[in-house]
């Protein structure tokens, strides 16, 4: 006995809403992962941008501690100032960004001692400056 012409169109409708349901389910898994990909590139420029952003701020701190050494000029020690509290902001936020993978954390507390070394010997290299005069301060 043959199955009845009713009954295949069913199971072929039931094969082609199989098909739909699965299409949706991969789908939504492959929006899902797009989703977290995504997630994570932003989550890498933040994590790039406050790197830079730490660069730039040390960069600023040298010049502005290299013009004073230079020229005596009392305007690059506001500008020295003001990048030294903002070395220490930039770092907080490199902190925070990637305080989600340990591994990086470890990494920031090496940097942070790094960084700590640089500015230390900035700071000695201004106070000499002002205390020795350019000469010394060479």
């Amino acid at each position: 006995m043959q199955p009845s012409r009713s009954y295949l169109v069913l199971i072929g409708l039931t094969l082609v809403y199989a098909a739909l349901l699965a299409n949706a389910l991969v789908g939504y898994i492959n929006v899902r992962q797009l989703y977290d990909n995504d997630r994570w590139v932003i989550h890498t420029y933040d994590v790039i941008h406050a790197i830079n952003h730490l660069f730039f701020t040390v960069t600023d701190l040298e010049t502005a501690q290299r013009g004073y050494v230079t020229t005596g000029d009392k305007s690059f020690l506001t500008h020295y100032e003001n990048s030294l509290s903002e070395v220490d902001n930039a770092l907080q936020h490199l902190t925070k960004v990637v305080e989600d993978n340990s591994e990086r954390r470890q990494d920031i507390a090496e940097l942070r001692q790094q960084v700590s070394a640089k500015l230390e010997a900035i700071r000695e290299i201004v106070a000499v400056r002002q205390s020795s005069g350019f000469d010394s301060a060479q």
